[in-house]
Formats: structure tokens, sequence, C-alpha cells
């Protein structure tokens, strides 16, 4: 066996990385989530033991449980004899024995390993990360989390199981707005997601000269806000791959010489998202998308350029910018129902002089 691909985990700003921090209701005979609890329900110190190649682990302190069937014990020391990590327990046997998913890889019998059983994990690691599978949900309780180093995953998510990242405020899916989002502070370091993943209802914050947040392909990003102080060239908020959808989203760099702080790749749709006080807003390159129903704010240079591909830009708010809309080159690009509101250089500008745009339905004031 191996971590299932219903394994939920838990973080919350009071947990710690020792525990658990998971639990898979799917494993048979599945007891009690204590992984929703700041303290591990249980704590074994040097007293861990497991014969190389096998799933039997055994205690000395009587401290197991049959309710703990189906929580993660994570083994944070094993004496360098085995490979610590998250294992979930199959099986209960009695106050002392246990069974794994998995058996500890290594080619020396364990005696004196450490791990806890449940309790909720603190501070988001790649390593960690690393461990999970396909198809699993990491919730993010409400507060604040200090990355001390970059999360840049290998680990993707599948069609069939994308992998969920989800913050709450009090009680898992609660769908939190504004500050009641649990808040990444990033400082220098990104977060790096692959590819089928949804991260949702977060707060990242931080100075990094490039991406603070990526995603790769067929992607969701909700409902979270990205704010990247950093005053480098290559400043941006967001980077990521092709068919994503990024909505209910806030993104903001005040960097005076940055490039664009939300990327595009083909078919990707912008949806009622708020991009303010930054140089640029969007630069789709040469890509088919949609940029629809979101507010431009600010924004020095342009909001939105547009390449050679059919694009569609619906029902956005172009406000106190430099250019609003630079069609520089698109094919039957598509311009509807747009507001262009005190743009100083431009509402909209096509150096294209393309006679196929369909511009209709519009409001232009004060540009």
């Amino acid at each position: 066996m191996a971590i299932g691909s219903a394994s939920v985990w838990e973080y919350g700003p009071s947990g710690n990385n020792n525990n658990g921090g998971g639990f898979d209701a799917t494993i048979s005979g599945a007891g009690t989530d204590y992984s929703q609890q700041d303290s591990p329900q249980a704590t074994f110190i040097d007293e861990l033991a497991i014969t190389a190649g096998s799933t039997t682990l055994t205690s000395t302190s009587a401290l197991f449980t049959a309710a703990m069937v189906g929580n993660a014990i994570n083994i944070y020391e094993t004496d360098g004899l085995g490979t610590n990590g998250f294992y979930f327990i199959t099986g209960y046997t009695n106050t002392t024995t246990v069974t794994i998913d998995r058996a500890v890889s290594g080619t020396n019998n364990i005696t004196t390993a450490s791990g806890n059983v449940g309790g909720r994990l603190q501070v988001p690691l790649d390593a960690a990360w690393e461990q999970f599978a396909a198809g699993n949900t990491v919730w993010i309780k409400y507060g604040s989390y200090t990355l001390t180093g970059a999360i840049s995953l290998t680990l993707t998510g599948t069609t069939s199981g994308p992998i969920l990242i989800l913050g709450y405020n009090t009680t898992r899916g609660d769908n939190p707005s504004g500050t009641n989002r649990p808040d990444f502070v990033c400082g220098g370091n990104n977060v790096s997601l692959q590819n089928y993943m949804d991260v949702r209802n977060i707060i990242f914050a931080g100075s990094r000269n490039g991406s603070l947040l990526s995603v790769v392909s067929n992607c969701r990003v909700h409902n979270v806000k990205v704010t990247n102080n950093n005053s480098g060239s290559s400043t941006s908020c967001l980077g990521l791959s092709t068919n994503c959808i990024i909505s209910y989203s806030e993104f903001t760099a005040p960097s005076t010489t940055a490039s664009a702080i939300c990327g595009f790749q083909t078919s990707v749709m912008y949806y009622k998202c708020y991009i303010h006080d930054a140089y640029r807003g969007i630069n789709t390159g040469n890509n088919v998308g949609f940029v629809m129903y979101c507010v431009f704010d600010t924004i020095t240079d342009y909001c939105i350029q547009l390449g050679t591909a059919p694009f569609r830009v619906i029902g956005n708010v172009f406000y106190n910018a430099g250019t609003g809309l630079n069609i520089n080159g698109a094919y039957t690009p598509d311009v509807l129902e747009n507001i262009f509101h005190t743009c100083t250089t431009y509402g909209v500008t096509n150096s294209a002089n393309l006679a196929s745009t369909y511009a209709r339905y519009n409001i232009f004031y004060n540009n």
C-alpha cells in the first residue's frame, strides 16, 4: 500500500510539524479523526520498533487504540535506520502493536524511533507536501504561516484526482473572505504547485523578483489574494500554464518596472478578479483565452495586452490606467460590454488596426 488518494491533511497555526496531521476515512475500520486537534493523540519518544521490510509497528508505552486506525503517524526520527515520514495506521492488534500502510524503507531493524499520531501540522514544507498523493485534500486553518523555505512541488494531481489546497476560517468548507483567510507569509519564498491542483481561500504575501505563486496546467485558483512587494523587473504575482481558471482573486504588485503581474497561457480564463496597483496587468502573449468581469484599477502601463490569437474581453472595468486594452496584433478579438474610465493614454489602442476587431456595447469616459 501507500498513502491513499482519499487522505486528508490538516494545518493549523498552533499545530506542530512532528504531528501526524492526516486521516483517511476509507481505510477499513477507520476510527476517530485526530488530525483536527492541535496536540497529538499519542506521542512516542525513542520507543517505536519495526523490523526491516515489515508493516508491524510496536511500542513499549502501550498507547495504541483501535480508534487510531485511519490516522497518520509521523515517524520523525529513525536514527538514520529508515525513512522518516508519514505512515497510515491500517490495523490495530493491541495497545502495543499496529499495522501501517507500508514498510519503513531501510535495511536495518528500527528499535528506538519517535513519532506522533494525530494533531495538526503547522508550517507548510515542501518535503512534507511531496509525500502527499494525487486526490488528497490539504486543509489550512485561519492563521499566519511563515514559510521557512520555498514550496516547489514535483508532486502532481491527476484528472481524476486533483490535489485540493483549501483555506478555511473556523470550520472546513466555510469559504472565508477578506482577512478571515489563512495567510502565507512568504518572504522571498515562492509557492510553486503542479498540474491538476486547486488552491482556494488563501492570502499570499511576500517580496520576490519572480512569481510569488505559480501553478502549471489544468489548475484552479479561487478566492486568493497575492501581494508581491518586490521592486524588481521580473516581479509577478501569478505564473501559470495552460487550461487554468483564475476566479474571484486579487493581485497587486507595486513595482514601477515589472512586467505583467498575472501570467497567461493557452485556454486560460480570468473571471471576476481584481488586479490593481501595478505597472502592468495581464499580457496574454499569443494565446487564446478569456478575461471576463474583472476590475483593473491604477495600472501604470496597460491593463491587458493581446497578441496574435482569438480572444474575448467581456464585461471588465478599466479604471485609472495608462492604457486599458492594447490590441497588439490579436486575431478577431471580441471586446464587449466593458467600461473604460480615466485611462490617461488610451482606453483601447489597436496597433494592428484590425478591421476584424468586434467591439460593441462598451462605455468610454474621460480617457
